[in-house]
This record gives structure tokens, sequence and C-alpha cells, in this order.
């Protein structure tokens, strides 16, 4: 094959990441969501919830208006993340509905 690191380019660009190339866990830990939900999303006492199953509690355009606007708590992001990072982020969030066996989590 002449030019064997094209084809390589080429079939790795057909497998990109959704959302623009946007991680949402990496976003999650890097922007710091886990200082409250911790880096296992199973939450953080006294700071923020469990996320191990907000997709059984809440639906995707809830989860992001919440990160959007804030609410209780939790303070407003929609001024430090792009609109692509909220999307992705509430996509991930919204798949999570049945907490991992032996996370301790419930539905509350």
């Amino acid at each position: 094959m002449k030019y064997p690191v094209l084809v390589w380019l080429v079939m790795l660009a057909g497998h990109a990441p959704a959302q623009s190339g946007v991680h949402a866990e990496a976003l999650f830990h890097e922007k710091g969501c886990e200082h409250c939900h911790g880096p296992n999303f199973a939450g953080i006492e006294d700071k923020g919830p469990s996320l191990l199953t907000v997709g059984h509690r809440l639906k995707k355009d809830a989860i992001k208006r919440q990160i959007h606007d804030g609410g209780r708590v939790m303070p407003a992001f929609g001024e430090s993340l792009a609109t692509d990072e909220i999307s992705a982020l509430a996509d991930m969030l919204a798949r999570m509905k049945k907490a991992p066996k032996g996370s301790g989590s419930s539905t509350r």
C-alpha cells in the first residue's frame, strides 16, 4: 500500500467521538465536577450528590438545565462551559440510570 498513514488517518476519523471530540468523562474531571460529585460519580458528603443514577431521576434536558443554570447548592456553569461541553456531560449523565454493584448508591 502506497499511503498507509493516510488510510489509517481516514479510518481513525470515522471513529471520532461525538460532540465534536468532546469527551464527557474527561470534562467531568477537568472542569471540577469531581470536587463535589467525587471522581467516581458517587458524590461527596456535604458537597454534592451521587450522580450514579441521575439518569434515572432526571431527563437529559433537566440535566442540561441544572449544569447551565445551577440550582439548590450547585453553582451555574453556563458561563464557564461551552454548549457542546454541557451537552456532552448531559448525554453521559442521562445514560447513568443504574449504579454499579457494590457502589452503595441509591436513587435518592
